[in-house]
C-alpha cells in the first residue's frame, strides 16, 4: 500500500501500490488503478469548527439525521463508514457514483472533520469484474483514513 495525502493535509489514506494519482486544478485528488478508463476515485474533506458543542460527533449526527436512509453503515472503534450509489449522467455519459463518506466518532478540540471517497464508474461496466475489484479496493481505502486534527485546526485558526 501507498500512503496518500488529501482535503489539504486533512487526512491521508492507503491506495494499492500500482494505482496512479494527481491533483486536479481546483485542488481535489483523484486516484485510479493504470490502464483502464472506467473508474476513477475522488478524495476530499470537509471540516469545521464546533466550538458551541465540544462533545459534537459527525457519525452520530449522521446517523440521526438519516441524512441517506439508504446508506449502508460499517462501523469501526473510531468511525462509521456510511456508502451510498446513486446513478448519474455527466456530458452524456452515465455514471454510477459510490459515495463512501468516512465520519468520526467524536470531534477532536473543537474540530469535525469528514472525508468523501467518490468513485466515479462509467455504467456500462459496473458489473466488470475490474471494477468490482476496484469497488472493493475503495472500501479497504476508505477504512484506512487517518484524520490529522492538527492540520484541521490550523487551518481554521487561520480563518478566524
Amino acid at each position: 500500500m501507498r500512503t496518500i495525502i488529501f482535503g489539504g493535509g486533512d487526512a491521508q489514506a492507503e491506495i494499492p501500490p500500482t494505482w496512479l494519482s494527481g491533483v486536479k486544478d481546483n485542488g481535489a485528488v483523484v486516484v485510479y488503478p493504470p490502464d483502464q478508463d472506467t473508474a476513477f476515485l475522488w478524495l476530499s474533506t470537509l471540516s469545521w469548527r464546533n466550538s458551541d458543542r465540544p462533545d459534537f460527533s459527525p457519525a452520530g449526527e449522521y446517523l440521526l439525521e438519516e441524512k441517506s436512509p439508504n446508506a449502508r453503515i460499517e462501523t469501526h472503534q473510531h468511525a462509521i463508514i456510511a456508502y451510498t450509489l446513486e446513478e448519474s449522467e455527466e456530458d452524456g455519459l452515465r455514471l454510477d457514483s459510490h459515495q463512501l463518506r468516512v465520519l468520526p466518532k467524536r470531534a477532536v478540540d473543537c474540530s469535525s472533520i469528514v472525508a468523501y471517497l467518490t468513485l466515479s464508474v462509467k455504467h456500462d461496466t459496473a458489473v466488470s469484474q475490474i471494477v468490482l475489484q476496484i469497488i472493493e479496493d475503495t472500501r479497504s481505502v476508505a477504512r484506512t483514513v487517518v484524520f490529522n486534527y492538527e492540520a484541521v485546526a490550523l487551518y481554521r485558526d487561520r480563518q478566524k
